[in-house]
């Protein structure tokens, strides 16, 4: 596959957490939908048809990329709303049979009279009453999981976040506005193309690269200069960036930087999973990584010899948690 499409995790398929996550009980009550929708015995409305293949369309494109899960909630409220009108109107039937007497139907047939007959009605009530007594808890919970998504997974914002305790932590809008405030307007930028638009509106600032960016050789060349030894990763940023911009979680991202400088630029890793650049399960770099940038300015010490990296690169701001570095 394309390693940039591959490095947006949005890009792959749905996992079935995702489906349970944003979904919950919906999902199974949309999946028992067709049972309301045909339980007539006879062709369906063309409304219950929209809303099927409305169902089976958003669940197969959700299936290929998971950003597009987004389609599963209007597919997925109709069909659950039609599972539980349908369950509704099998639980208040008896009693608007007892209102308006039985139907024409059900007088010319002998089941349908019997399953309306006056001591089966009160049973049918019984077990619907005994059905909403059990669904209760699970229409609490699925109203506590709503608000939860909503509340810590919905509702922050990417730079500014807050804690279960309600603490904020600042500290990236802080870096984006050291950006701003303490360097000259014609900066240039060098950070992974993820923050692009964050460092162009927040810091008011050129960047190198953004989601906007189509040009595969564009990024390639961002990310061999942050997977690159650091000596030639310099050679490379000194050209086209006065500053460079890294948060800690750019060390997980840093094996698409390497798969996408090595697919726009054939030999940067000697093979083309560039499998040798990444950290062992101990903790452990692997030389490429270890002599990179990326590991270099996110584990300082930890790689290339600190007093000769000094020579390349200057640490002019670290955030409070040491979530960003510039």
């Amino acid at each position: 596959g394309n390693p940039l499409v591959d490095s947006v995790t949005e890009h792959r398929p749905s996992s079935p957490d995702a489906y349970w996550s944003h979904l919950h009980y919906a999902g199974y009550l949309a999946l028992m939908s067709p049972l309301a929708l045909l339980r007539r015995g006879t062709w369906p409305s063309e409304a219950a048809l929209f809303a099927l293949v409305l169902g089976v369309i958003s669940q197969f494109f959700s299936l290929k990329m998971s950003r597009l899960m987004i389609l599963m909630g209007p597919a997925s409220s109709v069909l659950a709303g039609c599972t539980l009108g349908g369950a509704f109107d099998c639980a208040v039937s008896p009693i608007w049979r007892s209102l308006e007497g039985p139907t024409p139907d059900e007088q010319r047939t002998t089941a349908l009279r019997l399953f309306n007959f006056w001591p089966v009605r009160i049973v049918r009530l019984c077990v619907a009453a005994a059905g909403a007594w059990i669904a209760a808890p699970y229409a609490l919970e699925f109203h506590e999981h709503c608000l939860s998504l909503a509340r810590w997974t919905f509702s922050h914002a990417r730079i500014v976040t807050k804690d279960r305790q309600g603490n904020l932590n600042d500290e990236i809008r802080e870096a984006y506005w050291w950006l701003r405030d303490r360097t000259p307007q014609d900066t240039r930028v060098l950070a992974w193309w993820d923050y692009g638009y964050q460092i162009a509106g927040v810091a008011n600032r050129t960047t190198l690269a953004d989601g906007n960016t189509w040009n595969m050789e564009h990024i390639g060349l961002v990310g061999m200069a942050m997977s690159a030894p650091l000596p030639e990763g310099h050679r490379i940023v000194r050209h086209l960036a006065d500053y460079v911009l890294f948060w800690r979680d750019d060390v997980g991202k840093s094996g698409h930087m390497a798969r996408i400088a090595n697919s726009a630029f054939p030999g940067h890793c000697e093979e083309a999973t560039c499998d040798q650049f990444g950290v062992f399960r101990n903790g452990t770099p692997a030389p490429m990584m270890r002599d990179s940038l990326v590991w270099y300015v996110n584990r300082p010490g930890s790689g290339y010899d600190p007093e000769a990296g000094k020579r390349f690169y200057e640490t002019v701001h670290v955030s409070a948690q040491s979530r960003v570095r510039i």
